[in-house]
């Protein structure tokens, strides 16, 4: 059960990481996370609507825009080939809420040696 945390949210959730490669060197695992996006309004009309829409483009267009991503581990790695696989629009079909859901996935090469 979600609690809401106002008219707008994000929400990630870790779903899996798969083996991609593995050997002496280090291996390279895919990760997956599963993105939603809330918009909750009494009344969901086309002016909302726009807002959404336009807010989904903006997370696929930041999302593009950075295939690669610096993450905050000693010493610094990188994940890349990171993509939105697919987005799902009104997901959860609730009256006072329009849910976006993304599915993120990304690669890290790691255990390195």
């Amino acid at each position: 059960e979600q609690k809401e945390q106002g008219s707008q949210y994000m929400r990630l959730d870790p779903v899996r990481s798969n083996l991609l490669t593995y050997d002496a060197h280090g291996e390279t695992r895919e990760y997956q996370v599963n993105m939603f996006y809330y918009f909750s309004d009494p009344n969901v009309n086309k002016t909302s609507l726009d807002h959404v829409l336009r807010f989904v483009s903006r997370i696929e267009a930041l999302i593009h825009d950075n295939i690669t991503m610096d993450l905050d581990d000693t010493p610094t790695t990188q994940c890349f080939n990171c993509r939105i696989e697919s987005t799902e629009l009104n997901a959860l079909d609730d009256e006072n809420e329009y849910v976006v859901q993304f599915e993120w996935r990304g690669q890290h090469h790691s255990n390195t040696g």
